[in-house]
């Protein structure tokens, strides 16, 4: 049994099928669902789609773009992906069945951050 509610996954990947991503976030998208698949049975195109949800929701709680974070010192994009990633966490926790299972998620969002850490903070 999956760990989360089938009926809001395939909404996910209905919303992020939808997106017209640009190209420069195409390689963060791609290897964080990929890290995060590893841990979490959920579609890619779900967890890119949660993702997404969560950098939305980072760039309206600062009012700030992509582009503009993008531009910030390692320091700055860190303090952002570290609440992006807890954005996720949560919308995450949200789709659970069993509440019981959060630990689950949180190895897999720890895992994206060390990625994150490791192949975007500092370009």
């Amino acid at each position: 049994m999956s760990l989360f509610q089938t009926e809001l996954i395939q909404q996910e990947e209905r919303n992020y099928e939808r997106l017209e991503l640009a190209p420069e976030h195409r390689p963060m998208m791609e290897g964080i669902a990929k890290i995060l698949g590893q841990f979490l049975e959920i579609s890619h195109i779900a967890l890119k789609g949660f993702i997404w949800r969560s950098l939305k929701q980072l760039q309206v709680d600062h009012n700030v773009t992509i582009e503009e974070i993008a531009s910030m010192t390692p320091q700055e994009r860190g303090k952002y992906a570290i609440e992006a990633f807890d954005s996720l966490r949560g919308f995450l926790y949200k789709i659970l069945r069993n509440t019981e299972d959060k630990t689950v998620i949180d190895e897999a969002v720890n895992k994206g951050i060390e990625f994150y850490k490791q192949n975007f903070m500092n370009r």
